[in-house]
């Protein structure tokens, strides 16, 4: 498949150390996995961000609905950035998508 476009959003939930852990495992270019989880006490339209290891976390709130249109159809996502902040980690995730 050839993927025109590409989206990127900021890796929420790296201020709980469940997902920092499983991260740190990770480098830039890894793959990763994007799927809804309705049973989400938060959120039932939330959408959690995965590698091999478990969920690392999840899609920023705001860009739910946009995200969830996209992994319904064919897309790759990958991690794009990882920044080791003094007090956390930063991480991004691109999508390329149809």
């Amino acid at each position: 498949g050839v993927y025109h476009s590409k989206t990127i959003f900021e890796l929420k939930g790296l201020h709980l150390d469940k997902y920092v852990d499983k991260l740190k495992s990770n480098i830039i270019y890894d793959e990763v996995y994007l799927e809804e989880e309705p049973e989400n006490e938060f959120d039932n339209e939330a959408i959690k961000v995965e590698n091999l290891d478990g969920i690392i976390g999840y899609v920023p709130k705001e860009q739910t609905f946009e995200i969830k249109e996209i992994i319904e159809s064919d897309y790759k996502a990958y991690i794009n950035k990882i920044e080791r902040q003094p007090n956390f980690l930063y991480a991004e995730i691109i999508i390329y998508h149809k």
